[in-house]
């Protein structure tokens, strides 16, 4: 069966974040796929050759699953009237308009340089972009100490002008936040080291910056951030404060700024729900009813070596939209044998009315099947001395009865597909769709010697001794006086 995808990881959306002083922090919301045709065919293979031939007819109602790389179940399909079946869809993917939300952060830094961080563009792979939302958040920080350095108080001015700068794509976002400040300062105080009463520190002043929303819809525009896959889209930003301060005669000023932000980018789109280029596993998990596993092929040219004892495929899909339509399942009608062991009470040396099935006896069938795989099962026999092997491949197998404790070995017989008998087994070749009966093997009480021809002439004995002596029988439980 389906061998254990490599890499299962949860598929969908998800949120990756790197922190640092002075790195962007990216958060990626979304992620979806882009439409393909995956298909093929559930058959009986008559021929045995792995391939899906002319007349060989089609297996309806088989489920078929599709699995991402990740492992996910992606996708179901059940086989039509005529064996075909064709994945176009995922699984509960809405086709309703949905968006995508991206975010880069700048930390607090110094102005006056610039900074560089990215963005996803927008994946193709997700559907049809329709619109994008630029949207920029920015504030500055500035500290402002003023000192009178004039031998008479004064009333002095701060002006702080500050500009904040994005580049998303070609697209450009700014804001100019500005703001004045203004305080009476003492006389100098002789020493010029901005502290003391001819100095007035205006605390942390915050300049918010307004950003207008930025929406695109031109195609062209549109296509600036839109890769065939993953990609990144560059985002700078500069920021810078020019500040001013006045007054009536001298004055020593520090002005000291920083600046932070962050820009999202909102990605509008009509989601698709079929399949996008990637690698996938197509998966039987059931054979059909009444089948055994035959072999599997992805181009009908050549049988994958070992699928006659799995059931999947292996698809790779390149190209939007490839059209993969030859991954066949090829099945085999499913055989059995079976039979009963029962106690030959009338030594009639069949099974018949008065005769006892007997339960709990152990049935080992070995052999091996039309593709030369070795085969070995083991079941006991019910209450009523019946047994069966079903879901058996076409070959040649042996029977063996392990014989049970209290019976002597009886008649063994080969039931209506024929076989050889040896002792208490029978070799037999098994077609493909058969249901082979009476694979009997029959018992006899150990008390009881049995026929001559079941197990070669009887054991010397010794003579018989005179009237009223007590003498054993070889291979009997019960003492007879004559």
């Amino acid at each position: 069966m389906f061998d254990a995808l490599p890499g299962r990881t949860r598929q969908g959306g998800f949120l990756a974040r790197a922190r640092g002083e002075g790195r962007p922090i990216l958060e990626r919301l979304e992620d979806r796929d882009v439409p393909a045709v995956i298909g093929g065919v559930v058959y009986h293979d008559a021929n045995h050759n792995g391939l899906f031939d002319t007349g060989e007819a089609g297996i309806p109602n088989s489920t078929l699953l599709l699995y991402d790389s990740a492992g996910h179940v992606i996708a179901t399909a059940v086989s039509n009237p005529a064996g075909r079946y064709q994945f176009t869809a995922r699984n509960g993917v809405s086709t309703a308009p949905q968006t995508a939300s991206y975010l880069v952060n700048f930390p607090k830094t110094r102005t006056n340089a610039g900074r560089s961080g990215s963005l996803p563009t927008f994946d193709s792979n997700l559907g049809t972009l329709t619109s994008i939302e630029l949207i920029a958040q920015g504030s500055l920080d500035s500290n402002v100490v003023l000192e009178n350095l004039e031998g008479a108080a004064t009333n002095m001015q701060a002006r702080l002008n500050g500009s904040i700068r994005y580049q998303v794509g070609g697209a450009t976002l700014t804001a100019t936040p500005h703001q004045g400040l203004q305080g009476t300062l003492a006389a100098f105080d002789g020493s010029a080291d901005l502290q003391g009463p001819s100095s007035h520190d205006f605390g942390l002043t915050h300049l918010q910056g307004t950003f207008s929303e930025v929406v695109l819809t031109n195609p062209s525009d549109l296509a600036a951030f839109t890769t065939n896959g993953p990609g990144a889209l560059s985002v700078a930003q500069s920021a810078q404060v020019t500040s001013s301060a006045a007054g009536t005669g001298n004055l020593l000023a520090m002005i000291r700024s920083t600046v932070q932000g962050k820009v999202r980018v909102v990605y509008h789109y009509t989601p698709v729900n079929g399949i996008g280029p990637g690698n996938y596993t197509i998966v039987q998990p059931h054979e059909p009813r009444g089948y055994v596993d035959g072999m599997e092929t992805s181009d009908n040219v050549t049988p994958i070596p070992g699928s006659n004892h799995t059931d999947f495929i292996r698809v790779g899909v390149v190209n939007n939209p490839d059209r993969l339509l030859t991954n066949n399942f090829g099945e085999l009608r499913a055989s059995s044998v079976a039979g009963w062991v029962y106690y030959d009470a009338n030594r009639s040396r069949r099974l018949d009315a008065g005769d006892t099935g007997l339960a709990g006896v152990s049935i080992v069938l070995t052999g091996t099947d039309i593709w030369g795989n070795s085969v070995s099962r083991t079941t006991t026999t019910n209450a009523a001395g019946a047994y069966g092997f079903g879901g058996l491949t076409a070959g040649n197998y042996v029977i063996h009865e392990v014989q049970p404790p209290g019976y002597l070995q009886g008649t063994t017989s080969a039931g209506d597909r024929g076989g050889q008998v040896s002792g208490d087994n029978i070799t037999m070749t098994l077609p493909e769709g058969t249901a082979a009966h009476n694979y009997n093997f029959g018992e006899l009480l150990n008390a009881v010697t049995p026929p001559p021809h079941d197990t070669g002439p009887p054991p010397p004995v010794n003579p018989l001794p005179g009237p009223g002596k007590f003498f054993l029988i070889h291979g009997l439980t019960d003492g007879f006086i004559w």
